[in-house]
């Protein structure tokens, strides 16, 4: 006959049988879902990156325009790259679906669910055109550009529009409470200024726009130009593209690109 302490030992060893039985099942499910998921494309050796969640620092209180500009480019330069990098994992995985044979259905439905993001409108039927469409639009933004951008719409970080929605590329939304009412806006104009949660969440609808609208259809053909002739994709040629985000157009072009050159960050584009 068991004792009591030799009843609660083997009533503790069943329960640990049991919590082990149960964790084993939970650990294989986890690593057949890893699988699965890693199959859209192959193992991808990269995955993609939280993106950062600091506020915006109040650069209203810096009037040192050197420490500025400083604190401004070390504060974002980390945001755009882990968007970037994001941007990158999803080219990587396009471009292995691209040297598949046969596409599974979860290949498919992932494909169709980036077509759908970046607005490509050609069929996966059509292999070629599809694929060459969706190459052309999921790239990175270069460093240089999405700083220089910034600087510029968001007056280094001291808008309105940056302090209290977050956005530092001026991005309009068109639904009634969707952003902030610019105070020159004209009577008839119904856009807002959006806001967003984070600065992060800027970033990252900024590069989408870029890389999806057609307003800036050649921007990226000047960037498929580059990635043809493997050249370094850089902020001062990309910038020719941009003709359409500023009613100022061509000297809105040539302001961008000055700010590029005068804070010589031209050279953060062989490493972004």
């Amino acid at each position: 006959m068991l004792t009591s302490n030799q009843r609660i030992l083997c009533f503790s060893l069943s329960i640990t049988l049991i919590l082990s039985f149960f964790l084993g099942a939970y650990t294989a499910t986890l690593h057949s879902q890893s699988r699965s998921i890693d199959t859209v494309a192959g193992i991808l050796p990269n995955k993609p990156k939280t993106l950062p969640s600091e506020p915006l620092p109040k650069f209203t209180q810096i009037f040192n325009t050197q420490e500025k500009k400083q604190l401004f480019f070390s504060y974002l330069t980390p945001i755009i790259e882990a968007v970037n990098h994001n941007v990158i994992i999803e080219r990587k995985t396009i471009h292995s679906l691209q040297q598949k044979s046969a596409l599974t259905a979860q290949d498919k439905k992932y494909l169709a669910n980036v077509a759908k993001k970046y607005r490509v409108t050609s069929k996966l039927s059509d292999r070629n055109k599809f694929f060459r469409q969706l190459l052309t639009k999921v790239d990175r933004i270069p460093l240089s550009l999405v700083l220089a951008q910034a600087a510029n719409e968001s007056a280094w970080g001291t808008s309105r529009f940056a302090v209290k929605g977050n956005n530092l590329f001026g991005q309009w939304c068109f639904s009634r409470g969707c952003g902030l009412v610019p105070e020159r806006r004209s009577k008839d104009a119904t856009h807002e200024v959006a806001k967003f949660d984070t600065v992060s969440k800027s970033v990252e609808s900024y590069i989408l726009n870029l890389n999806r609208h057609a307003e800036y259809a050649e921007l990226r053909e000047i960037r498929r130009q580059l990635r043809q002739k493997n050249t370094p994709v850089n902020g001062i040629q990309l910038a020719n593209g941009l003709a359409g985000y500023s009613e100022r157009g061509q000297d809105y072009v040539d302001e961008i690109k000055s700010m590029i050159r005068f804070n010589n960050l031209s050279s953060l584009d062989q490493k972004s």
